[in-house]
């Protein structure tokens, strides 16, 4: 049997070896430890109440733009707030109050980073049902129980700008979604309360971004009087999507208590007898009390199907004013048009589910299904205590297998939100468990199979530099894969923007298309390898990340330009800028050769990680790709070694 070493990394006289064998099963392991990342929520313990139990959050993103994934994660009402910044050695370290982020005596929930002024800096957004200690009486809208907005001020700090961000009211936020859903190119906001109020006034869902970080309530303006007045607040997790496909940005809602729901974008221009949003519950939707959710294509067909978590209760009698029949899988038809496909798939039993996300664990091609568990009231729900977290395995036929406990995954705890993303970039997903009122949980990865994966990060010029609501199609032999890049949303948690894929066995790639969010259609057919990040603009792609030892005092780099239907940009001026990093302000211009590929050499004798733009001019229009060299001290590289 033949080993396949896909990279070896030489450390004073320990020589590791990352390899993909065959026949292990899928395995994780609790990695606390050894990360480095060891943090709590924790709430005062005198002053308990339902909202306290439901809250909790975290959000990941490589807000540094170093290529690591990085945690900020809440405290709770007893500690600061902590942004564990990815050390990219396996290890986290905890550097909030040096950013200016360690919020402190807030009850935070469901924080994400987006870039809301389109200046490719990742910024914050921490939403919070209110002040802990507020007395009696006090004023609901102070800044403590407002959203809070830190603008990245690209230095490795933030700048909070709550009181100019438009953010004026404390009524209670639990999570929200970004989108461009005015399609006027930058980011706004859905944002999501659960109340049971009556007020006819607005229900603060839809936030406009004018393009700099400010927001404006325009809720009833995309709603109209009357679907606002007649809309409760029992919302938890949106995800933004063209659900339908018909050019116009929708919102999939799952909310508590019957109310989960879709707003269909009609296209229309917003005012109060003209909604720009339609609310509906189609009837196949059934779930009684959707907490969590996640969207995606899990059957490989090329259109997104929405799984939403709720309760299932094993003895089937409902203790309380909650539903006991479980999660729901809602398969996309086509179009939007939906079927339940929960029992057929084998998704149903999760006991009180909460954070989930679709994710490809084993890199066989098929997404497979991760969720938590768990309610703390002991009174009248204590079945549901040490609820175990589900893990349903893709049988690569539409249904799953539940396998948390032989994968290792023994949490049961109060886990609320979750994110599944590679930290270590080791080329499989790990998980991250983000909890009410106890430890963080970060299981690693450990599998060791055949399989190959790619993952991809987009790049735009413009507002939306992230490519928000973006589509990603990758095809090899016998099997299409789509994703979305979206500020998704699994409950009050997040995966990162980074798409991944796995490949199966497939040893190559055939192509890749990508839509970006104005709709323009890009094929990608040449210089594609399996086993690799890379980052894709439009009209380029290049290798994301590449290694370099400092004792070689030099790289090589190259982009490849092609035109919409892969076909290569001879002859095209290109200039590799390095913005940030060791060799920051290094400027160097070169030309495709025939096969659209334009080479650099990068000199270094310092440590530290380059961040690269490449520019160029095409279809009248600057264009831009990105990539990182990781410039490593006393380690040999190699990759791809067979």
């Amino acid at each position: 049997m033949a080993l396949k070493i896909n990279k070896i990394y030489l450390l004073g006289s320990f020589l590791i070896l990352g390899s993909n064998g065959t026949g292990h099963a899928q395995q994780f392991v609790l990695a606390n430890q050894e990360s480095q990342l060891i943090f709590s929520h924790i709430n005062a313990a005198e002053q308990p109440r339902e909202a306290t139990m439901v809250i909790a959050g975290g959000a990941v993103a490589d807000f540094d733009f170093d290529g690591y994934p990085d945690f900020y994660l809440l405290g709770g009402s007893d500690q600061n707030n902590a942004l564990f910044k990815n050390n990219n050695d396996g290890t986290f370290t905890n550097i909030a109050n040096q950013a200016g982020v360690d919020l402190f005596n807030i009850l935070g929930s469901g924080p994400t980073f987006a870039d809301v002024d389109g200046d490719f800096d990742l910024d914050l957004m921490v939403f919070s049902i209110n002040l802990w200690d507020q007395p009696f009486g006090s004023d609901v809208d102070l800044i403590e129980n407002r959203p809070r907005l830190f603008i990245n001020q690209n230095d490795g700090t933030f700048l909070d700008t709550t009181t100019s961000s438009g953010f004026y009211s404390g009524m209670p936020s639990y999570a929200g979604s970004f989108a461009d859903l005015d399609q006027d190119g930058d980011l706004d906001l859905f944002m999501t309360h659960w109340s049971s109020d009556s007020e006819t006034t607005s229900k603060q869902l839809f936030w406009q971004n004018n393009g700099s970080g400010q927001f404006t309530d325009v809720t009833i303006d995309y709603l109209g009087f009357t679907q606002n007045a007649n809309l409760n607040k029992w919302s938890f997790t949106p995800h933004i999507t063209d659900i339908n496909e018909d050019g116009w940005i929708d919102v999939l809602l799952a909310a508590d208590f019957e109310t989960t729901r879709i707003f269909y974008g009609t296209g229309g221009l917003p005012g109060p007898d003209t909604p720009l949003y339609m609310v509906s519950q189609p009837s196949f939707i059934s779930d009684e009390n959707g907490m969590g959710s996640a969207v995606a294509d899990y059957d490989n067909d090329g259109d997104l199907d929405w799984f939403v978590t709720s309760i299932w209760d094993p003895n089937g009698i409902p203790e309380g004013n909650w539903g006991v029949t479980g999660n729901r899988l809602y398969k996309n038809l086509g179009s939007g048009v939906f079927e339940d496909a929960t029992d057929e798939a084998g998704v149903r039993e999760g006991y009180w589910g909460w954070g989930a996300c679709f994710a490809d664990f084993n890199n066989d091609g098929y997404l497979d299904i991760y969720h938590e568990n768990g309610f703390a009231n002991e009174l009248h729900a204590g079945e549901f205590l040490n609820d175990p977290a589900r893990l349903f395995m893709s049988n690569g036929n539409g249904t799953f297998t539940e396998s948390s406990a032989s994968a290792g995954l023994h949490f049961t705890g109060q886990g609320r939100g979750i994110s599944c993303v590679d930290y270590d970039l080791d080329g499989d997903l790990d998980i991250l468990i983000i909890p009410n009122n106890e430890a963080y949980q970060l299981y690693k990865n450990t599998s060791n199979n055949s399989n190959n994966y790619l993952s991809v990060n987009l790049f735009d010029h413009g507002p939306n530099p992230y490519a928000i609501n973006a589509k990603i199609k990758v095809n090899t032999t016998g099997m299409s894969q789509l994703r979305e890049v979206s500020s998704s949303n699994n409950y009050v948690s997040n995966n990162p923007l980074q798409q991944h894929f796995g490949l199966g066995l497939a040893t190559s790639i055939n192509s890749i298309e990508v839509t970006w969010p104005d709709g323009m259609q890009q094929n990608i057919t040449n210089n594609l390898s399996v086993n690799e990040i890379i980052s894709i603009g439009r009209y380029c792609h290049t290798t994301f990340i590449q290694s370099a030892d400092i004792s070689n005092q030099t790289t090589e780099v190259a982009v490849y330009l092609h035109d919409l239907m892969g076909l290569p940009l001879s002859s095209q001026a290109v200039s590799l800028t390095i913005n940030k990093g060791p060799n920051t302000g290094v400027v160097i211009n070169s030309t495709t050769d025939p096969l659209g590929r334009a080479i650099f050499t990068v000199n270094s004798n310092a440590v530290g990680t380059d961040r690269i733009s490449y520019s160029f001019n095409h279809d009248n229009q600057a264009q831009i790709c990105r990539s990182l060299i990781k410039w490593n001290n006393d380690i040999i590289f190699v990759d791809r070694f067979e």
